[in-house]
């Protein structure tokens, strides 16, 4: 048995809304399906918006620290509200901080909450390719 990490980063900045109980139930969804395989699973919620005055202090170690701590995870969720019909520019500063491959070797789930039916396009055509990008 092994253990599993997923990490939530929630780009929305207003904490704890509907995106990070989205969010939450997509975390744990995937933590039930690698119980089932026989693995442990834990789930951690980072909310972007408490390192938001930081993730332009390219050198801040509480911001590079929680970059690591995310890379190093086996899922990552990035979650955030439509805006202007794509992500949040604070989930984009936060994922500025990785190069090319700069998340390879996890698996990266793109969530976005939308509140109109056109916003559905957000996560396929916007973060899904950054994500792909980023490994």
């Amino acid at each position: 048995m092994s253990a599993r990490t997923i990490v939530a980063i929630i780009g929305n900045p207003n904490p704890g809304g509907r995106t990070t109980t989205v969010a939450k139930a997509v975390g744990d969804a995937i933590a039930a399906a690698v119980a089932a395989a026989g693995d442990e699973a834990t789930v951690e919620i980072v909310e972007l918006a408490d390192v938001a005055a930081r993730l332009f202090e390219w050198d801040n170690a509480d911001v590079t620290a929680l970059a690591a701590r995310v890379a190093a995870a086996d899922v990552v969720i990035a979650a955030c509200p439509t805006y202007k019909a794509t992500f949040t520019g604070l989930l984009k500063a936060f994922l500025d901080r990785y190069g090319t491959d700069g998340l390879a070797g996890c698996v990266g789930v793109p969530v976005v909450v939308g509140a109109a039916l056109h916003h559905a396009l957000a996560p396929e055509a916007h973060l899904r390719p950054l994500l792909v990008a980023l490994g």
